[in-house]
């Protein structure tokens, strides 16, 4: 693969990587509507619905949590960007400055000189980029593992519905809507995750 090409497989993952998160603080805003709901619903089905009055709670905190954390993925994300961009500028240029050496040897003491320190700063920079890409790495392990809390969470909403009396049908909608709206998050995450780490292979 060209410089090039791969530059340009570079900046469209993280394109990729960042609509993915996007897609989550959407489901995850989404999901923060269902626990209002549930809440409400829950509210009405009286003293019966205690439990799932506080799994909805929960879930309300946790939806907060998940946009928290998204936010934060998106701004390591920006930072990843930037720092992306840089390096293609000072691989440009060590390429550049590797023509022009090869050309002219009256300024090849000035040139060699400043070649190396490209290379130094491009160094740092391409030192910078993995540890941003294992920063977000882990970062989205941790939203992985908030996840599993929403699933907890949603499998007890529905167990909790059982015990609403007359509104254990309502309550039982209002726990399929929080089923549906945590199920998507995982697999985007993951996704983010194998985006990243193929740029880490490549």
């Amino acid at each position: 693969m060209s410089h090039t090409t791969g530059q340009a497989a570079d900046l469209h993952r993280m394109i990729v990587v960042n609509e993915s998160i996007k897609e989550v603080i959407r489901v995850s805003a989404a999901l923060n509507m269902v626990a209002i709901n549930a809440m409400l619903v829950a509210k009405r089905a009286g003293v019966r619905s205690s439990g799932f009055s506080v799994v909805s709670s929960e879930l309300r905190s946790f939806s907060r949590k998940l946009i928290e954390e998204m936010h934060r993925l998106g701004e390591e994300i920006a930072v990843l960007v930037r720092d992306t961009a840089d390096l293609q500028k000072l691989e440009r240029m060590h390429r550049l400055l590797d023509a022009t050496l090869a050309q002219h040897a009256v300024n090849a003491g000035y040139l060699a000189a400043a070649r190396q320190r490209n290379r130094e700063v491009l160094q740092a920079v391409a030192q910078n980029v993995e540890a941003d890409v294992r920063h977000l790495l882990l970062l989205l392990t941790r939203s992985m593992k908030l996840c599993d809390t929403g699933y907890t969470l949603a499998r007890s909403a529905k167990v909790e519905a059982v015990y609403g009396g007359e509104m254990s049908h309502a309550l039982r909608q209002v726990a399929d809507r929080i089923e549906a709206s945590v199920t998507p998050i995982t697999p985007l995450l993951k996704s983010l995750c194998a985006n990243l780490k193929e740029g880490v292979a490549a």
